[in-house]
């Protein structure tokens, strides 16, 4: 992500940059097993990813540029008790990012937003796990 990210930008803008990339760039999988699409690698270099690899390459990602990311497996109370998907530490607090959602709905389904409102997708996960993600970061 060269060229990308700027010391002087804002958390928040990082992790958009880093979640923006994955859009654009990767496509949805039609297997975890094809070109490693369950992994950060993989979905770096083929450009394919299944949720387990939009999160661990977000997660690659927020890492490398210094971003506090948690790789989060939801739980059997999920309406998809295998997905996964990120939480993200933006000034000092914790916040909910679902790459593969929003890149699959086509808009920030769910960026930067609150436990609350990502349960409303159906999800569930152990919280008690986990950093606390109390508000969402941008209005609704």
């Amino acid at each position: 992500m060269n060229g990308y990210i700027e010391p002087t930008m804002s958390d928040a803008l990082k992790v958009q940059i880093a979640h923006d990339y994955l859009c654009r760039n990767v496509s949805y999988a039609s297997s975890w097993s094809v070109n490693y699409a369950n992994t950060a690698y993989g979905v770096l270099k083929y450009k394919q990813a299944q949720c387990s690899g939009y999160s661990r390459a977000m997660k690659a990602l927020c890492d490398g540029m210094g971003i506090g990311c948690k790789y989060i497996h939801a739980n059997n109370k999920s309406i998809n008790p295998s997905h996964q998907f990120n939480m993200v530490r933006v000034n000092k607090n914790w916040y909910i990012v679902d790459v593969q959602c929003n890149d699959s709905s086509g808009f920030y389904a769910f960026f930067l937003c609150s436990s609350k409102t990502y349960k409303s997708s159906g999800i569930r996960w152990n919280e008690s796990k986990y950093p606390k993600c109390k508000k969402d970061y941008f209005s609704r």
